[in-house]
């Protein structure tokens, strides 16, 4: 388990009833997994993408694991870079701010509610960098759909629709919040 965190002086914005861990079905936990790695390895001062791309492999996305690791690697860099509110990534029993966003968007695209994905999306980010987000969640969105990945649509992701409007601004010194 890692200790190690980028503090910030703010507060960020919190789920109103956070998701633990052990409620998530194995996709949406495989899926917490990579953003947690990238987010520590990247901490750490370390490439995150060998073992994403090893761990895509290992449960049967072989030829295209390494294109899935490099879209997941590269919606996190752009979602944490260009977000106008302060993102946490959880620790391995409960969910940030990040997998809350990125499994909603997800959970709305699987249910052909992609406006609604796209809403969410846009509370945190301005409109160039939710275009680029959005096509990168949608292709990242058809690779897990044909490996049968399911993602659930969780109270905690429309109460962020009507909330993350009174989260907290991000200030250009805050990095990601890792817990």
């Amino acid at each position: 388990m890692h200790e190690k965190q980028t503090l910030s002086k703010q507060p960020s914005y919190k789920a109103s009833s956070p998701t633990s861990v052990n409620m998530l079905n194995g996709s949406e936990k495989f899926l917490v997994w990579v953003i947690h790695h990238w987010a520590y390895e990247l901490n750490d001062n370390k490439d995150p993408l060998p073992k994403i791309k090893e761990a895509f492999d290992s449960i049967g996305f072989k030829d295209s694991s390494q294109l899935t690791a490099d879209i997941f690697s590269e919606i996190l860099l752009n979602l944490f870079t260009s977000s106008t509110v302060q993102l946490t990534v959880g620790c391995p029993h409960k969910l940030g701010t990040a997998e809350h966003l990125i499994l909603g968007y997800l959970g709305f695209f699987q249910r052909n509610q992609l406006r609604v994905g796209e809403n969410l999306l846009s509370q945190c980010l301005p409109s160039a960098s939710l275009r680029l987000i959005s096509k990168m969640l949608k292709a990242l969105g058809k690779q897990l759909a044909c490996h049968q990945f399911k993602i659930s649509i969780r109270p905690e992701h429309l109460d962020m629709l009507s909330n993350i409007k009174y989260a907290v601004q991000k200030d250009d010194y805050q990095k990601r919040i890792i817990h």
